[in-house]
């Protein structure tokens, strides 16, 4: 699903949605970088285990309030590891002491961590959490983890090449529309697709009179 839906929050939600029910975690997080504060890391997307969401009320997949700074205390060991490729695993203890705290206030006691790579740069993590003090995180689960952080990693390419191809195309329009000579696109139907004089004094050159004609 998070190459298939185009819009990369939704296709988040939906898929955190089926793999927390298949991991049986009690919570997923997603973190990526905050565009306004560069030292942050945001919180992207939380799956919580649907019997939780059922006593204090809410949906079960949503936006959170864990944002972590990067220099906080021990996060950078944290941070050099995965930005290394390696997860990190094991009870909530080992945790830099910023995430521990938040871990503690949700009850969290086990957790697994693993990397988000975005056209081969470091981008965020994924965060599977445990109540179970007790649970290990087998190497099939791992593998697994790290194909769903693959596809994560994937989709925010996917949603970042689209936003710039966007962009370029809204500044480029943006030029051409304001040059005073007449410019257009055909497509290889022969129809016209595109012409920048909209509002031409001359009725026969506005864009509306001839868009979509061959």
């Amino acid at each position: 699903k998070l190459l298939q839906v185009p819009d990369l929050s939704e296709s988040m939600r939906s898929s955190l949605a089926l793999l927390g029910a298949a991991t049986q975690v009690d919570r997923i997080c997603i973190h990526g970088p905050d565009p306004d504060r560069k030292e942050w890391f945001r919180c992207e997307c939380i799956w919580i285990r649907p019997d939780e969401v059922s006593q204090g009320g809410g949906e079960n997949v949503q936006t959170g309030d864990c944002d972590l700074q990067r220099d906080a205390d021990g996060m950078s060991t944290f941070l050099a590891s995965l930005q290394s490729g390696q997860p990190m695993r094991g009870v909530t203890e080992q945790a830099p002491e910023s995430l521990r705290q938040m871990l503690v206030r949700e009850g969290i006691r086990s957790l697994c961590v693993v990397p988000i790579f975005v056209h081969r740069v470091f981008w965020g993590f994924v965060a599977f959490h445990s109540r179970d003090a007790q649970r290990t995180w087998s190497e099939a689960e791992l593998d697994a983890m790290h194909a769903v952080a693959g596809t994560l990693g994937a989709a925010v390419e996917r949603s970042e090449t689209r936003r710039a191809l966007q962009q370029s195309e809204a500044y480029w329009r943006s030029l051409v529309t304001n040059l005073p000579n007449i410019v257009f696109i055909i497509d290889l139907e022969g129809h016209l697709t595109f012409i920048n004089q909209r509002d031409h004094p001359d009725e026969t050159l506005r864009a509306s009179n001839h868009l979509g004609r061959s």
